[in-house]
């Protein structure tokens, strides 16, 4: 996939998709290489899977956490369909975005029904501003120029075949079944792969995975994961590894395949909101005194470990402030009014917010002058004021709080990131990739171990 700027730089780019067919029957081609090298094969439980899935599925029917995943199959499902149909992947993940938010909002999701039921282009265009408007507004990767040129793009007959089908696929419950199986498969093939590098002492640049998920491959799919290393009869990693074995799979204990350091942070800030009765006491603390950052840690029942590496976070969140002017704006008071539209927005769309769903939600109740955000809506209003505020861009008012209500709000790892599963994928892209993964399936899964 490249993108072009053929004469205007601040024009939007051109993308083109390059793909190599066969130059009699226009099959795609594929084109790789042969060697023989050395590698691990992990043969998965099949009954026992098939049990987790089974169980897991008749508790996602209904909850919350069924239909966040169910918006990244929706995801997944365009993403691959336009890539299959030489449609730019850049393109597709974008109007992903968009459309797994419209799905999200009941009044849009009937809009997208009733266009799928009768196909119109001008419709179809007014949905991705909408939703746009509505819901993503403080998005770095689109603007309203970009979600025009989108829907321009997707108007076609190509993209409405995709359409249909990924909206037929996502509520077949067969589908989705594979869908989960797939989470969980792919999660374990990642670590897996962490942990042949971690114990085989190995490159990571020089190592493989491969498993047929049920995503990729419907009924010939196995549970079968192979990690080998990219080299002619190998380095030695896989010998490595094997001595290790033992060693290896004892970090594999209940619950261990979901651990994420990122993940732990955020348990601990939510911790700070749990305990609403200790806010006042807290603030009193001095954060440059280490015996009081030593109480505070108790008190959230931190361990020694999680007071060094985890504690900065906290006192950022407990003790920081932006100042403008003579006015001092706690990140406290924000962070508060951001939970609080995050949670107006969760019930509206019956699951967790993507974090720009939030940023978007928040800048936008700001605007309002919404009574349940005061101290965000003066802010913005401090933001106004400045010399070199900017009508549109990142120096924008809006992009400004957009920016400050991120970093208080952003999760450090939702359902995965780049310390624990977003690594890279030896079998799809790193966009795919982060729509077939879930740490929190996955940490579901390895207590059953």
């Amino acid at each position: 996939d490249i993108d072009l700027r053929l004469e205007d730089f601040n024009e939007p780019a051109v993308p083109m998709t390059q793909f190599f067919r066969h130059p009699q029957n226009e099959s795609l081609l594929l084109h790789g290489y042969r060697i023989e090298t050395e590698g691990v094969r992990l043969h998965l439980n099949t009954d026992h899977l098939s049990a987790f899935v089974d169980s897991e599925l008749s508790q996602l029917q209904t909850s919350e956490e069924g239909k966040w995943l169910r918006g990244r199959f929706f995801r997944y499902t365009i993403e691959s369909r336009c890539i299959a149909r030489a449609i730019n992947s850049y393109e597709a993940q974008r109007v992903a975005e968009l459309l797994v938010t419209a799905a999200a909002f009941p009044e849009l999701r009937q809009q997208l029904t009733s266009i799928l039921a009768r196909w119109d282009s001008r419709k179809f265009a007014a949905l991705l501003i909408n939703t746009f408007e509505r819901a993503l507004r403080q998005h770095p990767l689109l603007t309203g120029r970009r979600v025009a040129k989108l829907a321009e793009n997707m108007s076609g007959p190509t993209f409405k075949k995709v359409l249909t089908e990924a909206m037929a696929e996502v509520q077949s419950a067969e589908r989705f079944r594979d869908y989960v199986r797939s989470v969980i498969v792919h999660g374990l093939a990642i670590r897996l792969k962490q942990l042949f590098i971690l114990f085989g002492r190995g490159d990571e640049q020089r190592v493989l995975f491969h498993t047929k998920l049920p995503l990729q491959f419907g009924a010939d799919a196995n549970d079968i994961i192979s990690v080998l290393e990219n080299g002619e009869q190998g380095d030695g990693t896989t010998r490595g590894f094997l001595k290790n074995l033992e060693r290896a799979f004892e970090t594999w204990k209940p619950g261990a395949l979901s651990e994420c350091p990122n993940a732990l942070e955020d348990a601990i800030v939510e911790r700070v909101f749990q305990h609403e009765d200790l806010h006042d006491s807290w603030k009193k603390l001095d954060p440059r005194e280490e015996r009081d950052m030593e109480r505070l840690g108790e008190s959230l029942g931190l361990s020694m470990e999680q007071k060094q590496s985890s504690l900065q976070s906290v006192t950022r969140l407990l003790y920081g402030h932006e100042a403008i002017h003579s006015q001092r704006f706690e990140f406290f008071d924000l962070c508060k009014e951001i939970r609080s539209a995050g949670a107006a927005l969760r019930s509206q769309m019956v699951r967790s917010p993507s974090i720009w769903e939030l940023v978007s939600q928040a800048v936008r109740l700001a605007g309002e002058a919404s009574p349940h955000t005061p101290k965000l809506t003066a802010l913005l209003e401090f933001y106004r004021t400045l010399e070199d505020a900017s009508v549109v861009d990142s120096l924008s008012p809006e992009s400004r709080l957009a920016d400050q209500v991120y970093r208080l709000s952003a999760s450090l790892c939702i359902d995965g990131c780049p310390a624990c599963l977003h690594t890279g994928s030896d079998i799809m892209t790193g966009s795919l990739a982060e729509a077939s993964t879930s740490r929190r399936l996955l940490e579901r899964f390895s207590r059953t171990l």
